[in-house]
């Protein structure tokens, strides 16, 4: 399954957290406190069957499994990833699967960066300097930074923008910083950035 999923995600074009695949466990309701838990994530196909086989357990076969005309992951799974395998064996998947390691590993990384950048220009939880955080940052590291702290204070429970969603909000925080009467907004899921009097917060979206 994470060899399919970073198949897809290249395929969409996804950036490192797309690259990191699926975790072990993940926050999927922040409100009720509620985890998605995938123990076997790591565990290939082939070991589990053996285990079914010597047990005398017994499985069920999803037939859809089969159809790689309407399911890319069926497609990616029966054309791309066994014939890998058969040529190259089980070690080109393993050293496939390195990719979602150097992934989370460089992220850790985004993820000191943005807490160090976040310090120099926090006013609180939930805000920052709007001006200061245009003359120290870059457009990469100020969405790094926002992305960071989106994610410290809803968790991964929150879908974020898309990259041209994201990028234009960027955009206009640049070119009206000077401007009092601007105030730049974006919204997605229950997550809301605005821009007002000198300040960006990042607030939960009350939605009417």
């Amino acid at each position: 399954d994470q060899i399919e999923t970073i198949f897809m995600r290249l395929l969409r074009g996804s950036g490192l957290k797309g690259l990191k695949a699926m975790d072990n466990l993940r926050l999927i309701n922040f409100e009720n406190n509620i985890y998605l838990c995938r123990p076997l994530l790591k565990i290939y196909k082939k070991e589990i069957v053996n285990f079914a086989k010597k047990y005398n357990l017994q499985w069920i076969t999803d037939e859809s499994n089969f159809d790689t005309e309407n399911y890319t992951r069926n497609y990616i799974r029966h054309n791309i990833i066994t014939p890998l395998e058969n040529r190259f064996g089980k070690g080109s998947l393993n050293s496939i699967l390195k990719i979602t390691n150097n992934a989370a590993e460089a992220l850790q990384l985004l993820d000191e960066f943005a807490a160090e950048d976040f310090a120099k220009v926090a006013l609180s939880n939930n805000s920052l300097s709007w001006k200061l955080s245009m003359q120290l940052f870059n457009e990469a590291r100020l969405k790094n930074l926002l992305t960071w702290k989106i994610k410290t204070l809803f968790n991964d429970s929150v879908l974020m923008p898309t990259a041209n969603k994201f990028n234009e909000f960027i955009r206009q925080l640049k070119s009206s910083v000077d401007n009092k009467n601007a105030m730049p907004k974006i919204t997605f899921g229950n997550v809301k950035l605005i821009a007002k009097s000198g300040v960006i917060y990042i607030e939960r979206n009350q939605k009417k």
